[in-house]
């Protein structure tokens, strides 16, 4: 777990708290639950608040402000808009992250939610509405994520060594993807094996014949076109082994593609 989380979520309770949870469990699962903070989560029970939150503000690499339709307007215990209160956590990590540096993402909440109006909040986070916005939606919620996390990668490049998507992207390459064949069969009679660089000794069924080690295309007995390697090859008539191969294509006649590549 890093020292400080690099994600803040900032967002309301009663206003767009639901995205917030689903945007906060994204992140964490594609960048480690360490490097994002959201209150409920991240705040043990018996910690002071009013010392942590700042704290992890200042402590931050970029901000998310989740914006629902109630944002601007939400009204506060004493029935005044919650934004004028300067005492209100919202407005406060948002003006402390400005005051500090910090970027902030705004993410609205539904694709119908209105953009504020400058003149709809008060002076210190004028700046929000003048931010290029993203927008998540429940109904879009797996491209929006996306994009969010994306967009966060954009503003702090060091989350792409912690994303889990790109990790699974890689792992699933082999350290021979250079060399991955793809096969196209069509009419063809007798045996073929596909093979790149099998380690130890390898006996190719019925052929009676052992191979150590770098094996590549073994073909038995083909019957018709054999293309392989690159570049525009037809072969009508074939024996023996062929080896590191990248393509095969069996065909009982060669197109007018092939012809033309």
């Amino acid at each position: 777990m890093p020292a400080s989380p690099e994600i803040f979520v900032n967002y309301r309770t009663g206003d767009g708290e639901m995205a917030a949870a689903m945007i906060r469990q994204e992140l964490a699962r594609r960048f480690g639950n360490g490097r994002v903070f959201f209150d409920n989560q991240s705040i043990d029970s018996g910690e002071n608040y009013t010392h942590r939150l700042p704290d992890a503000i200042r402590r931050c690499q970029v901000v998310i402000a989740v914006i629902g339709r109630a944002w601007a307007g939400f009204r506060g215990a004493d029935g005044g808009r919650a934004l004028e209160n300067p005492h209100d956590w919202t407005r406060r990590e948002i003006v402390e992250a400005h005051e500090y540096g910090i970027p902030v993402i705004p993410v609205l909440i539904g694709k119908n939610t209105p953009w504020p109006k400058r003149s709809e909040v008060p002076q210190e986070l004028a700046f929000v509405t003048e931010h290029q916005y993203v927008t998540f939606d429940h109904r879009s919620a797996p491209a929006d994520l996306h994009r969010i996390g994306e967009e966060l990668i954009k503003t702090v490049p060091e989350l792409a060594e912690h994303d889990a998507d790109q990790a699974d992207e890689t792992d699933t390459k082999g350290p021979d993807d250079e060399m991955a064949t793809s096969q196209t069969m069509g009419d063809n009679s007798g045996t073929a094996y596909q093979m790149n660089n099998v380690p130890g000794n390898v006996r190719i069924g019925d052929t009676g014949a052992t191979y150590n080690g770098g094996v590549g295309a073994l073909f038995t007995q083909p019957n018709g076109v054999v293309n392989t390697g690159n570049g525009p090859q037809h072969v009508t008539q074939f024996s023996g082994d062929v080896r590191d191969a990248r393509q095969q294509f069996f065909r009982s006649e060669p197109s007018d593609t092939d012809d033309a590549r």
